[in-house]
């Protein structure tokens, strides 16, 4: 049965610009569940087999395949992932949540160190 489904966010950037001030917007819809697709297999929402087969099944294949040629081609041409536990992954990881926390970057990149015991260049991003 559907149910009501508060949203809400807020908008930082618009038409190309970013905002002085956020706004913020709120609002709610009806969530269906799967005891509602009966009812909406008979509705004008359900998609078509056209819209399926485009819409979902091609881009997840899509999406799939090209995450196995791109690790296949990285693979061919030596270019390997660091290892999570690298101190640098670390680092630069946890510089990112510091400044998403609004922690200044002098700030962040002292505790990301200290954490993480990385001795390199400051991270630049």
């Amino acid at each position: 049965m559907a149910k009501v489904q508060e949203f809400s966010g807020e908008v930082k950037s618009a038409y190309g610009k970013d905002l002085e001030t956020a706004v913020t917007f709120e609002g709610t819809y009806q969530k269906a569940d799967k005891s509602d697709v009966e009812a909406l297999k008979q509705s004008k929402e359900w998609p078509s087999d056209e819209d399926i087969v485009t819409g979902y099944i091609n881009p997840r294949r899509l999406a799939s395949a090209r995450a196995k040629a791109t690790t296949e081609a990285l693979d061919a041409a030596g270019v390997k992932a660091p290892a999570k536990d690298d101190p640098e992954v670390i680092y630069k990881a946890l510089v990112k949540q510091f400044t998403l926390a609004k922690m200044d970057a002098a700030q962040a990149d002292a505790m990301a160190r200290q954490i993480s015991g990385f001795t390199g260049a400051q991270s630049s991003e």
